[in-house]
């Protein structure tokens, strides 16, 4: 759906729902606006990419299936795409663009005669393969999804694809993809004395995040409550691998959209949790946040780091550099490490103290017996399931079997309701948490429902 805020030609606002971003791991829906200053997108679960209308520099309208995709090149290399726009959104979005940011939208057409010989072009990190005299893109590999590249035979360059989704799976993705690459000489060919199929082959390796060898560090038999068991991380510089007894996962740094670190009130264990976007998937059930359960007093001594010359000159690590080995406990050397590939800060609880002191409540969500972490500008109950609320998705929050004249009660429900509808009911919270919880929500200015029928 398209709405638009009108107004003076400066300040028009455009705005686009269930828009996803184009990624070969399955994007996620989310609203796109645009201002004369530019594009912003925003997913569900609080993804952001935003676009400068000045940095584009090439914006394209493409057929896929029903839809349309919006394309952007940008000055750099860079590249965006966006997918779920309806025909009808065309004309005003070509407008805008010619308005706002002096740049024509322009239709491209996809080769569709299913020929499977032509050239490749490399742009950016993108390798796109045209057909046809009129050299019509076929199909667009983004080299960062390029997991391993070899050369078979002397005419043959065979690429591997990163498997972003579980191995025990039913989601079907693309995993090797061969190139036959002929040593035929072009009159405009520089001899170089290679073979086209190596020049080739350098090329996507230039590009590609090949993940070979040893990582830059590893972190063994960590437990992990979901998805359950114990697993090996081995951190890459731009994806970390993590390693079951029957499961492992391959995660971009990109895909993760938070970390927390949420002390249990035992005070011997933690919770470290990574939200990922889009979620893991083992069978049918998908995973938006992994929870590692770690005991606070472990410690790490000397944890050598696996770090080149070329990996440190990237900004994310660079905050390794001169840092042979960690030492300290095992939280704060992950946190470290994931802080420096991630470039994310970590969440943790601040304002917030129960009756007893803790930085949680003891509550159940469903049936199942967990914690409810109030945070600065979310709630975050673990651990079964995890699920992470935002203040800017709640409409209004409500006590129940809460009133002080009751003596009978010794618990109370504390029920949050959406924006979207739903309503999540964490039950048998001590009555003692009451204060501390309304405290908090009139702290934060959180709408209550029922106020005027409590009495305190």
């Amino acid at each position: 759906m398209t709405t638009a805020v009108e107004g003076s030609k400066s300040d028009k606002i455009l705005q686009f729902s269930s828009i996803s971003s184009d990624e070969r791991n399955e994007g996620t829906l989310g609203l796109m606006k645009m201002n004369n200053e530019g594009i912003g997108w925003k997913s569900k679960a609080g993804r952001t990419i935003t676009v400068e209308g000045s940095d584009i520099k090439i914006a394209k309208w493409i057929r896929i299936g029903k839809l349309f995709q919006l394309r952007l090149e940008l000055k750099g290399g860079l590249m965006h795409k966006f997918n779920g726009f309806r025909p009808t959104d065309f004309e005003q979005l070509k407008n805008f663009f010619l308005t706002n940011f002096k740049t024509q939208l322009k239709i491209e057409d996809l080769a569709s005669q299913g020929w499977n010989w032509g050239k490749v072009s490399f742009k950016g990190n993108n390798l796109s393969f045209l057909v046809g005299e009129q050299k019509q893109r076929a199909f667009e590999i983004p080299l960062g999804d390029v997991a391993q590249c070899t050369m078979p035979s002397k005419d043959e360059v065979a690429l591997e694809f990163h498997d972003f989704t579980s191995t025990s799976g039913d989601v079907e993705s693309l995993v090797e993809m061969r190139f036959y690459i002929p040593n035929v000489k072009d009159k405009d060919d520089d001899d170089l004395g290679k073979s086209k199929a190596s020049l080739f082959l350098e090329r996507v390796l230039d590009k590609a995040e090949v993940v070979s060898g040893k990582g830059i560090v590893t972190f063994e038999k960590l437990t992990v409550l979901t998805p359950r068991g114990r697993y090996n991380i081995e951190m890459f510089p731009s994806i970390m691998r993590l390693h079951g007894k029957s499961n492992d996962f391959k995660i971009k740094y990109t895909s993760i959209v938070r970390l927390f670190h949420l002390p249990k009130p035992d005070k011997q264990h933690t919770f470290f949790v990574i939200s990922i976007e889009p979620p893991i998937r083992q069978g049918h059930t998908i995973y938006p946040h992994l929870v590692f359960h770690l005991k606070e007093d472990e410690k790490v001594e000397n944890l050598e780091l696996n770090l080149s010359s070329a990996d440190i000159k990237k900004d994310r690590l660079s905050t390794l550099k001169g840092l042979g080995t960690l030492s300290g406990p095992r939280i704060q050397v992950i946190s470290t490490m994931f802080k420096a590939l991630t470039d994310k800060k970590i969440t943790m609880p601040k304002s917030f103290r129960s009756d007893s002191g803790h930085t949680s409540v003891k509550c159940s969500l469903k049936t199942f017996e967990g914690h409810l972490f109030p945070l600065e500008s979310s709630f975050f109950f673990v651990h079964k399931p995890p699920t992470h609320i935002r203040f800017e998705e709640i409409k209004d929050v409500e006590f129940a079997r809460v009133r002080m004249d009751n003596e009978v009660n010794r618990t109370f429900d504390f029920d949050i309701n959406l924006k979207s509808g739903t309503t999540l009911t964490f039950t048998s919270i001590n009555r003692k948490e009451y204060s501390p919880i309304f405290n908090f929500i009139m702290k934060k200015g959180l709408p209550v429902k029922n106020l005027s029928l409590i009495h305190i």
